[in-house]
Protein backbone atom coordinates (compact mmCIF):
# COMPACT_ATOMS: atom_id res chain seq x y z
CA UNK A 1 0.00 0.00 0.00
CA UNK A 2 3.18 2.34 1.09
CA UNK A 3 4.56 1.93 -2.66
CA UNK A 4 1.77 2.42 -4.20
CA UNK A 5 1.04 6.09 -2.25
CA UNK A 6 4.46 6.71 -3.30
CA UNK A 7 4.21 6.11 -7.15
CA UNK A 8 1.17 8.16 -6.77
CA UNK A 9 2.61 11.21 -5.46
CA UNK A 10 6.29 10.65 -7.87
CA UNK A 11 3.84 10.83 -10.58
CA UNK A 12 1.78 14.14 -9.63
CA UNK A 13 5.14 15.85 -8.70
CA UNK A 14 6.17 15.28 -12.08
CA UNK A 15 3.15 16.49 -13.47
CA UNK A 16 3.05 19.44 -11.61
CA UNK A 17 6.45 20.03 -13.13
CA UNK A 18 5.82 19.69 -15.87
CA UNK A 19 3.42 22.89 -16.08
CA UNK A 20 6.38 24.30 -14.08
CA UNK A 21 8.81 24.36 -16.65
CA UNK A 22 6.60 25.11 -19.53
CA UNK A 23 6.22 28.40 -18.03
CA UNK A 24 10.14 29.04 -17.50
CA UNK A 25 10.07 28.32 -13.70
CA UNK A 26 12.92 26.59 -12.44
CA UNK A 27 12.00 22.96 -11.84
CA UNK A 28 11.99 22.10 -7.89
CA UNK A 29 11.34 18.87 -5.86
CA UNK A 30 8.84 18.52 -3.05
CA UNK A 31 11.83 17.07 -0.25
CA UNK A 32 8.94 16.10 2.12
CA UNK A 33 7.58 13.70 0.11
CA UNK A 34 11.14 12.43 -0.21
CA UNK A 35 12.02 11.73 3.54
CA UNK A 36 14.26 8.87 4.92
CA UNK A 37 11.97 6.46 4.91
CA UNK A 38 11.19 3.49 2.61
CA UNK A 39 11.74 4.87 -1.48
CA UNK A 40 13.51 7.66 -0.12
CA UNK A 41 15.68 9.83 -3.16
CA UNK A 42 18.89 11.18 -2.24
CA UNK A 43 20.31 14.56 -3.99
CA UNK A 44 23.00 12.56 -5.51
CA UNK A 45 20.64 10.90 -7.59
CA UNK A 46 19.02 14.42 -8.39
CA UNK A 47 19.66 16.03 -12.05
CA UNK A 48 22.48 18.89 -11.38
CA UNK A 49 21.51 19.93 -15.00
CA UNK A 50 18.09 20.96 -13.59
CA UNK A 51 19.26 23.25 -10.87
CA UNK A 52 19.80 27.02 -11.38
CA UNK A 53 23.04 28.07 -12.87
CA UNK A 54 23.51 30.80 -10.19
CA UNK A 55 22.73 27.99 -7.28
CA UNK A 56 25.69 26.02 -8.61
CA UNK A 57 28.01 28.80 -8.78
CA UNK A 58 27.79 29.83 -5.42
CA UNK A 59 27.90 26.00 -3.97
CA UNK A 60 31.11 25.58 -5.74
CA UNK A 61 32.35 28.92 -4.56
CA UNK A 62 31.55 28.00 -0.48
CA UNK A 63 34.83 25.83 -0.27
CA UNK A 64 37.23 28.87 -1.95
CA UNK A 65 35.83 31.18 -0.07
CA UNK A 66 36.31 29.36 3.16
CA UNK A 67 39.71 28.46 1.72
CA UNK A 68 40.50 32.39 1.25
CA UNK A 69 39.29 33.46 4.53
CA UNK A 70 41.65 30.89 5.85
CA UNK A 71 44.21 32.58 3.61
CA UNK A 72 43.86 36.00 4.16
CA UNK A 73 44.08 35.54 7.90
CA UNK A 74 47.38 33.10 7.55
CA UNK A 75 48.26 36.38 5.21
CA UNK A 76 47.39 38.76 7.88
CA UNK A 77 49.40 37.42 10.59
CA UNK A 78 52.64 36.81 7.86
CA UNK A 79 52.26 40.72 7.09
CA UNK A 80 52.61 41.58 11.07
CA UNK A 81 55.49 39.49 11.28
CA UNK A 82 56.76 41.02 8.27
CA UNK A 83 56.38 44.41 9.11
CA UNK A 84 57.95 43.83 12.37
CA UNK A 85 60.74 42.22 10.76
CA UNK A 86 61.66 45.49 9.09
CA UNK A 87 62.72 47.27 11.96
CA UNK A 88 66.48 48.02 11.93
CA UNK A 89 68.41 46.27 14.69
CA UNK A 90 71.11 47.86 16.54
CA UNK A 91 74.14 48.71 14.05
CA UNK A 92 72.63 47.59 10.70
CA UNK A 93 73.25 50.14 7.60
CA UNK A 94 69.83 51.50 7.74
CA UNK A 95 70.34 52.94 11.38
CA UNK A 96 73.87 54.41 10.69
CA UNK A 97 74.47 57.62 9.06
CA UNK A 98 77.67 59.30 7.58
CA UNK A 99 79.46 62.15 10.19
CA UNK A 100 82.71 63.70 9.74
CA UNK A 101 85.49 63.44 12.22
CA UNK A 102 87.77 66.19 12.44
CA UNK A 103 91.23 66.87 14.38
CA UNK A 104 92.48 69.92 14.69
CA UNK A 105 95.93 69.15 15.93
CA UNK A 106 97.98 72.51 15.44
CA UNK A 107 98.54 76.28 14.04
CA UNK A 108 101.84 76.88 12.74
CA UNK A 109 103.98 80.72 12.51
CA UNK A 110 100.44 82.40 13.08
CA UNK A 111 100.42 86.37 13.14
CA UNK A 112 101.07 88.04 16.39
CA UNK A 113 97.92 90.28 17.13
CA UNK A 114 98.61 91.87 20.21
CA UNK A 115 101.70 94.05 20.69
CA UNK A 116 103.72 94.92 23.92
CA UNK A 117 105.72 97.81 25.11
CA UNK A 118 108.07 94.87 26.45
CA UNK A 119 108.71 91.52 24.94
CA UNK A 120 107.85 89.97 21.68
CA UNK A 121 104.27 90.31 19.90
CA UNK A 122 102.11 87.49 20.37
CA UNK A 123 98.68 86.27 20.01
CA UNK A 124 96.08 84.07 22.04
CA UNK A 125 94.62 82.03 19.49
CA UNK A 126 91.72 79.56 18.93
CA UNK A 127 90.38 77.98 15.47
CA UNK A 128 86.39 77.84 14.41
CA UNK A 129 85.61 74.89 12.28
CA UNK A 130 82.65 74.24 10.34
CA UNK A 131 80.96 72.81 7.47
CA UNK A 132 80.13 75.18 4.33
CA UNK A 133 76.74 76.24 4.39
CA UNK A 134 75.58 75.34 7.66
CA UNK A 135 76.79 77.88 10.10
CA UNK A 136 74.77 75.90 13.09
CA UNK A 137 77.26 73.39 12.90
CA UNK A 138 80.37 75.30 13.83
CA UNK A 139 82.38 73.95 16.63
CA UNK A 140 85.24 75.73 18.15
CA UNK A 141 88.96 74.79 19.89
CA UNK A 142 89.99 76.42 22.93
CA UNK A 143 92.15 79.23 23.29
CA UNK A 144 96.25 78.78 23.69
CA UNK A 145 97.24 81.64 25.38
CA UNK A 146 100.47 83.99 23.81
CA UNK A 147 101.55 81.23 21.43
CA UNK A 148 102.40 81.97 17.56
CA UNK A 149 102.33 77.60 16.80
CA UNK A 150 99.50 76.41 19.44
CA UNK A 151 98.54 72.70 20.34
CA UNK A 152 95.03 72.37 20.05
CA UNK A 153 94.54 68.54 19.46
CA UNK A 154 90.85 68.93 19.67
CA UNK A 155 88.24 66.27 18.22
CA UNK A 156 85.62 67.19 16.96
CA UNK A 157 82.54 65.45 15.01
CA UNK A 158 80.33 67.05 12.80
CA UNK A 159 76.87 64.56 12.47
CA UNK A 160 75.21 67.28 9.61
CA UNK A 161 77.42 66.33 6.90
CA UNK A 162 76.25 65.04 3.37
CA UNK A 163 78.90 63.68 0.38
CA UNK A 164 79.66 66.79 -1.46
CA UNK A 165 80.33 69.13 1.67
CA UNK A 166 83.34 71.24 2.03
CA UNK A 167 84.88 72.46 5.76
CA UNK A 168 85.36 76.08 6.50
CA UNK A 169 88.15 76.88 8.89
CA UNK A 170 89.00 80.40 11.12
CA UNK A 171 91.76 81.46 13.05
CA UNK A 172 91.29 84.02 15.70
CA UNK A 173 92.93 86.10 18.29
CA UNK A 174 91.34 86.31 21.62
CA UNK A 175 91.29 89.84 23.00
CA UNK A 176 91.01 90.22 26.62
CA UNK A 177 91.13 93.89 26.70
CA UNK A 178 87.15 94.83 27.34
CA UNK A 179 84.79 96.13 24.23
CA UNK A 180 87.51 95.00 22.28
CA UNK A 181 86.63 92.44 19.32
CA UNK A 182 88.36 89.47 18.64
CA UNK A 183 91.10 90.27 15.81
CA UNK A 184 91.29 87.41 12.74
CA UNK A 185 94.02 85.47 12.15
CA UNK A 186 93.25 83.96 8.85
CA UNK A 187 91.08 81.36 6.96
CA UNK A 188 91.40 78.24 5.59
CA UNK A 189 88.63 76.24 3.26
CA UNK A 190 88.99 71.66 2.98
CA UNK A 191 87.08 71.19 -0.29
CA UNK A 192 84.56 68.64 -0.33
CA UNK A 193 86.74 65.96 -2.43
CA UNK A 194 89.75 66.02 -0.11
CA UNK A 195 86.73 65.78 2.95
CA UNK A 196 84.87 62.71 0.90
CA UNK A 197 88.79 60.85 0.87
CA UNK A 198 89.80 61.59 4.44
CA UNK A 199 92.42 64.23 4.66
CA UNK A 200 95.79 65.02 6.97
CA UNK A 201 97.53 67.43 6.99
CA UNK A 202 98.61 71.18 7.03
CA UNK A 203 96.22 73.89 5.01
CA UNK A 204 97.66 77.94 4.35
CA UNK A 205 95.74 80.14 5.84
CA UNK A 206 94.10 82.66 3.51
CA UNK A 207 93.54 86.31 3.98
CA UNK A 208 96.34 87.08 6.53
CA UNK A 209 96.75 90.82 7.64
CA UNK A 210 100.46 90.54 8.02
CA UNK A 211 102.17 90.48 4.92
CA UNK A 212 105.36 88.91 6.22
CA UNK A 213 102.73 85.62 6.85
CA UNK A 214 101.00 85.54 4.16
CA UNK A 215 101.68 81.68 2.59
CA UNK A 216 103.43 80.93 5.81
CA UNK A 217 100.53 80.92 8.35
CA UNK A 218 98.31 77.37 8.27
CA UNK A 219 96.73 74.75 10.11
CA UNK A 220 97.19 71.12 10.73
CA UNK A 221 94.42 69.13 10.96
CA UNK A 222 92.64 65.43 10.24
CA UNK A 223 89.51 65.02 8.64
CA UNK A 224 87.95 61.35 7.80
CA UNK A 225 84.18 60.17 7.17
CA UNK A 226 83.02 57.96 9.87
CA UNK A 227 79.71 56.24 10.68
CA UNK A 228 77.57 56.46 13.58
CA UNK A 229 74.45 55.14 14.77
CA UNK A 230 71.24 57.91 14.39
CA UNK A 231 69.58 56.36 17.14
CA UNK A 232 72.63 57.51 19.92
CA UNK A 233 72.36 60.94 18.71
Amino acid sequence: MRDCEFQVDMEADQRSVGSGSSRGEPMELDRRKFGSGHGSVSASDMDVSSQPRSTLLAKDAEPRKRGSEKFHSHHSQDGQQASLGTIPESGTSSSRKKALEVEIIRGIDLMASDWALFGEATSDPYCHCEVEGKPHTRQTTSVIDKNLNPEWNQVFIFEDYESGDALNFEVWDKDYVPLKSDDPLGKARLDAKKVKRNFEGEIPLEDVEDPEKQGKSRIFVKVRVIKFDSRES
